[in-house]
């Protein structure tokens, strides 16, 4: 079972890495992330002690999973990470009309991150898109059965994404999810009285964020645990820069109607690497992005193990326990954990596997 949280966050927001001049900043706050987060906080309440078992923390470190925040819109509409579906409902383009209608829906589709949680729910392969022009502009449609929705642009960090909702809760054209934000910062050695002038990334998030926690293992960890966690990550912020008070955050349970589903097929809720057992046949079946996380990290120099992972949203095909990669980065005193195995969402779909060429 998931429970769901919702964070609010007060002040800005640190994740990224101390770059020459200006600091890069990332579009969300990944899962590993707030997992080692959480797995700090236990720490500090005194749930795990590393010194005396070294062990304990990994073992806590997998049984339970996290997500990606993802924003919550409007009147309490949950977003959830999604990508692919330029290959998923491609095989519903044939009827659109003509060749620019194709190349307009598919580029659209293509750029989409995130849907409301309803559609999350529906046979996305039996999904069909449309294009209308509406007040001198045209807007992308997608008619699921009986319900419709609409592709929106939606500005997060530095970039538009688009996001699937519900047609009748477009209330507006564009949607502000996140933006980034730079203060100036400067370094003094106070010795040679030299300045290090330098500029500081951050991220403010205008909407609440939708956070999911699943316990795979009881005997190691509870719920009221992760929410002590929580609560005192809230006080002391989350991500880099926390002395300024940067990643303050109110915390509070929400309700998430979400229908558990027997399926193979799930859209993955943060940054997944799949453990060697599985490794074939997720990159094999699967419609994913892909990139590098890890190797030196900010301006300490530590080096963490370069992991290979699916981005927040990839559509993976997993007939077993797909289960993910938690790796640990041994420093001197001590041990940094990342979690690679995020929370899943089961998706309706027959199958992808009529799809090799497209991936």
């Amino acid at each position: 079972m998931i429970y769901w949280y919702k964070l609010s966050f007060h002040t800005p927001v640190r994740i990224g890495e101390r770059g020459i001049g200006v600091s890069s900043v990332s579009y969300a706050i990944h899962s590993t992330t707030l997992h080692s987060a959480i797995i700090n906080a236990l720490i500090y309440l005194g749930k795990i002690d590393p010194i005396k078992n070294k062990s304990e923390a990994i073992e806590i470190a997998r049984s339970f999973k996290t997500s990606s925040p993802s924003p919550i819109i409007g009147d309490g509409a949950n977003l959830f990470w999604i990508r692919g579906l330029d290959i998923l409902i491609k095989s519903s383009l044939k009827d659109v009309g003509s060749i620019e209608k194709y190349y307009e829906i598919t580029k659209a589709l293509r750029r989409v991150r995130l849907a409301q949680d309803k559609f999350i729910e529906e046979d996305l392969t039996c999904c069909k898109p449309s294009i209308l022009r509406e007040n001198d502009r045209e807007v992308i449609e997608i008619k699921c059965g009986n319900n419709e929705y609409r592709v929106i642009p939606a500005y997060l960090v530095n970039h538009f994404v688009e996001v699937i909702v519900e047609k009748e809760l477009v209330y507006n054209d564009k949607i502000m999810i996140a933006e980034q934000k730079i203060r100036a910062k400067n370094i003094m050695d106070r010795i040679t009285q030299a300045a290090h002038p330098y500029h500081l990334a951050l991220i403010k998030y205008h909407t609440p964020l939708l956070l999911g926690i699943e316990i795979t293992d009881k005997s190691q960890i509870t719920y009221t645990d992760i929410e002590s966690a929580l609560r005192l990550l809230g006080d002391i912020g989350i991500g880099g820069k926390r002395t300024y008070g940067f990643g303050g955050f109110d915390i509070s349970k929400t309700e998430v109607t979400k229908n558990e589903i027997e399926t193979s097929h799930y859209a993955i809720q943060g940054l997944f690497s799949p453990a060697m057992p599985v490794v074939r046949q997720v990159y094999e079946k699967s419609i994913y992005s892909v990139k590098t996380h890890g190797s030196k990290s900010g301006f300490t120099g530590i080096t963490r193990k370069p992991i290979l992972v699916l981005e927040e949203g990839s559509i993976i095909e997993c007939k077993n326990n797909c289960r993910g990669l938690v790796v640990t980065d041994d420093e001197s005193f001590s041990k940094i954990i990342r979690s690679f195995d995020p929370i899943k969402l089961g998706l309706r779909i027959n199958s992808i596997e009529a799809l090799p060429d497209e991936r």
